[in-house]
């Protein structure tokens, strides 16, 4: 888990076909696309893992972010198993269940 994602200057953009764009009449990326409003950058997201350029300017501040489904906030990068949006999340404890409680 990359502490990007969990970071208040991070925002991620899926790919849209520009044919969609064009409908939308929103100028949106091509490809997933990571921003860094802090350091006034962008990158083109290759996997899921998000790789952030080497030497940017940084000042990591986390979001504040509750997950779904158990309502506890995020203290720190490793409570985090998934991103869902800017606000909430999927937190490892209660992943972790759901995967123990789902198998026979």
């Amino acid at each position: 888990m990359s502490k990007c994602q969990t970071c208040i200057h991070y925002r991620y953009s899926a790919g849209v076909a520009p044919s969609l764009a064009k409908i939308l009449n929103k100028k949106l990326p091509s490809r997933a696309t990571n921003y860094c409003d802090y350091a006034e950058i962008s990158w083109q997201r290759n996997s899921a893992e998000v790789k952030k350029p080497r030497s940017i300017k940084c000042d990591y501040r986390m979001k504040e972010m509750y997950c779904d489904d158990c309502g506890k906030s995020i203290k720190n990068n490793s409570d985090v198993w998934m991103i869902l949006s800017s606000k909430s999340y999927i937190c490892k404890k209660c992943g972790k269940e759901k995967e123990n409680n789902e198998q026979p």
